[in-house]
């Protein structure tokens, strides 16, 4: 069947899943397949785990896909079956092809039962009686279809050759294995295939038929690989080169010397193609060769000749497995790659979603199913991810790909949070970790040993309850807590808990959810409900509050992350308010939120990059925003992140 592109725009499915990101550089596929770009369809009970034999797309945009049990239009959002007869209640079963003509008719070739036309205006399916020579084609079981560049229709039979139809449906040509000029190798016909010069190229159970447009020629290649072996699929790629699947292997035909190079399985190579039935060809936006199998998907880079199968990819094995059988692939104007398969229904790979990768399934799977409820993240200098959340200190090693949980206690807990939840991680100058729990307050780990140091007395009778921990340049460690700030000299062991005396302002009972340095070292601390603070010289506390008649202050005193550039700029992500930039110089506040762009308006986190962005996290996804200009982008399920809601401190 001739896979046909038109113009579109389908939007991406959407799925939920909540875990740790980070964010890809986007690359091309060689460099490795992520499994959060496969997506599974679960949206149609009827395409859960049946047979997908064609897809096609139309011009408005819509996904049409061709199974045992029906046709199914998609339109980015759900899915719909297209039925036959008065009442439109009859499917079409058995769909073996699908074309869509250059008049924007989609042919429909089925088992047992035919040829039928999809007119695209109406959606009415009308079934086409074809006769040649008193044999009624309308019967006989359609396994491909093609256009020529004159307009006629080619459809290729199971045992009965190729007729050929003028662009009225009438009968122009046949050919079969007993036509007086123009026969077959065989009558079974698996493919047929137009290329960008007008030929017809034929796949038959013995080898490769190619009629050429110009002479109105038929001709048969005689190589011994091609001749004696069943063709399943053939494929023209953007170099004009024509690739050849069989049931023994995958061939590319060398246009200067009119030969064929062959890959095959070799079961001491893990790089070589990983079955040797090739079911399905197609060539990505990248260049890359994706072939279908009756062992699962391979992705070839033409130049090194290395294929990317379940056997040299553990996501590709996970998300397709090994024993799939691939049975149509295409490729949509958005060069979103669509996977239909024997029995495990329809998938999808989409180079420009998910941008955002997932830690999953790679690592332990008891240790990662406590891996919920982040409330910190941080990177030491041995690229170990340290995660903190309800069930304990957990770490990732990015390359060997292990990963432990470290608990300060195995006792279970009725109180509100769990006894070993972790509010917030730091690593100081020294290298030294700090951990601050819910329950106890804050500790010093060793991660040689595994241990933690509590260091309850840093609170006398003050709550332990942490919300972050900051260090500063002086090697100074700020606590915030839900019962105000403590400044603390882990040198000499000196506390002190802060507040401002001479302004009757306590910071006492107050809490307190970040803590920032500027480039001047002025220290800056957010609260919830206490408005935006900071020291001033003579180490008083000062601050900013709403003020209603005052358009230039802060809008909000619900404060959860702070940080700065080097322009004296301070950006404040508030609880239900949005962004606030501050100018310092000239004591202004400024609103961004929603309707300037910001995907929510409540920032929990705010990161910078080296391009002057700032990546702010939010409780509807990921907001990128450049300071320079004050443009938005932002990022949500259908960029493949796979829960919108993020927490504060998990950044």
């Amino acid at each position: 069947m001739r896979k046909h592109l038109s113009n579109q725009f389908v939007k991406r499915f959407k799925f939920i899943f909540l875990f740790v990101f980070f964010f890809f550089v986007k690359t091309s596929l060689l460099t490795g397949i992520n499994l959060h770009k496969f997506q599974h369809f679960t949206g149609a009970d009827e395409l859960g785990t049946i047979r997908i034999d064609s897809i096609i797309q139309d011009s408005i945009g819509f996904l049409w896909i061709g199974t045992e049990y029906g046709l199914f239009r998609y339109d980015g959002y759900k899915f719909k079956e297209l039925k036959i007869g008065s009442n439109e209640k009859t499917s079409l079963i058995f769909i073996d092809s699908l074309y869509k003509t250059k008049n924007n008719t989609i042919l429909i070739g089925t088992l047992y039962d035919g040829f039928y036309k999809l007119n695209l205006t109406n959606y009415t399916i009308i079934k086409k009686e074809i006769i040649v020579k008193g044999v009624k084609f309308s019967d006989k079981d359609i396994m491909a279809i093609t256009e020529d560049k004159e307009g006629n229709i080619w459809l290729g039979s199971d045992n009965n050759g190729i007729v050929q139809l003028d662009s009225n449906y009438k009968v122009k040509n046949i050919f079969n294995t007993k036509s007086p000029i123009n026969n077959l190798s065989n009558n079974h016909i698996s493919e047929l295939y137009t290329d960008s010069k007008g030929n017809i190229w034929i796949a038959t159970s013995k080898g490769i038929n190619f009629f050429d447009i110009k002479t109105k020629k038929l001709s048969v290649f005689k190589i011994s690989f091609i001749k004696n072996n069943s063709i399943k699929h053939i494929l023209e790629d953007s170099n004009s080169n024509i690739w050849i699947g069989t049931n023994k292997g995958l061939a590319i035909l060398n246009k200067d010397n009119n030969n064929f190079k062959i890959f095959i399985n070799k079961e001491s190579d893990i790089n070589s193609i990983s079955n040797n039935y090739i079911s399905e060809l197609l060539e990505d936006k990248y260049g890359n060769i994706w072939i279908g199998t009756k062992d699962g998907i391979n992705v070839l880079n033409p130049s090194s000749g290395i294929f990317k199968n379940y056997k040299t990819n553990d996501h590709i094995k996970t998300a397709l497995g090994k024993d799939t059988f691939i049975l149509s692939l295409f490729l949509d104007k958005s060069g979103i790659v669509w996977i239909g398969t024997e029995s495990k229904g329809l998938y999808n790979y989409d180079f420009n979603n998910n941008q955002f990768g997932v830690f999953n399934k790679n690592f332990d799977k008891q240790n990662l199913k406590n891996i919920k409820n982040i409330r910190s993240i941080i990177e030491d200098d041995k690229e170990k991810i340290w995660i903190g959340n309800n069930a304990g200190l957990n770490m990732i090693e990015k390359n060997s790909k292990k990963n432990h949980l470290y608990k300060i206690t195995k006792n279970s807990s009725n109180t509100y949070f769990p006894i070993n939840s972790v509010s917030s991680i730091l690593i100081d100058k020294s290298k030294n970790m700090w951990v601050s729990f819910v329950n106890h307050g804050l500790t010093k780990f060793n991660p040689i040993g595994g241990e933690f140091i509590k260091y309850n007395w840093v609170f006398d009778k003050l709550s332990k309850s942490i919300n972050t921990l900051y260090e500063d340049s002086n090697g100074l460690i700020w606590i915030g807590t839900n019962n105000g700030l403590i400044k603390y000299n882990p040198k000499n062991t000196q506390k002190q808990y802060l507040k401002n005396i001479n302004k009757n302002e306590y910071l006492l009972n107050k809490s307190v959810k970040t803590v920032y340095e500027d480039n001047s070292k002025t220290i800056w601390f957010g609260t919830l409900g206490g408005g935006l603070k900071y020291f001033d010289k003579n180490g008083k506390i000062n601050t900013y509050k709403n003020i209603p008649s005052d358009p230039n202050s802060i809008g909000n005193n619900k404060i959860l992350a702070i940080n700065g550039d080097k322009k004296r700029n301070l950006y404040i992500g508030t609880y239900g308010d949005g962004l606030y930039i501050f100018n310092m110089d000239k004591k202004i506040f400024s609103n961004l939120g929603i309707k300037e762009g910001l995907l929510a308006n409540t920032v929990y986190g705010i990161l910078t990059d080296n391009k002057n962005n700032l990546w702010l996290s939010t409780n509807k996804g990921i907001t990128k925003f450049n300071i320079s200009n004050h443009s938005f982008q932002s990022f949500n399920m259908q960029d493949g992140i796979k829960n919108n809601q993020f927490n504060a401190g998990a950044f």
